[in-house]
């Protein structure tokens, strides 16, 4: 699955890389060879994984009529997922660790494309 990059003019400096996915997370880990839970938990692509199974579960209960996007800047800022859906704008902020926490940047960049909603998941 290929994120298409979000690209409004905001006077930011944005990466135009897209963000890609494989959208079966199970095939994920079998490609990766992650047997069990706890090897996943142990593995570099945690983070990632989760990122992915999140997404994926959007996806799964979107309207067709929903656009979506991610968005990151040459600084470093990112939002993991942008919804654009009957003049609503959400983000969502995926993480995985112990005591996450809304960076300054995500926060800016949630003021500049105007959300009305942000999710921390």
């Amino acid at each position: 699955m290929n994120i298409r990059l979000w690209f409004k003019n905001i006077g930011k400096r944005l990466v135009k890389s897209p963000k890609v996915f494989i959208r079966d997370s199970g095939l994920f880990h079998v490609l990766l060879n992650i047997s069990n839970f706890d090897a996943l938990l142990s593995h570099p692509v945690a983070a990632a994984s989760w990122e992915g199974f999140v997404i994926e579960n959007m996806f799964s209960c979107l309207p067709k009529e929903a656009y979506y996007w991610y968005i990151k800047t040459a600084a470093g800022a990112e939002i993991d997922l942008e919804l654009e859906y009957k003049l609503e704008v959400f983000t969502l902020e995926i993480k995985r660790m112990l005591r996450p926490k809304l960076s300054k940047g995500l926060l800016i960049d949630c003021e500049d494309i105007v959300a009305t909603q942000m999710f921390f998941v």
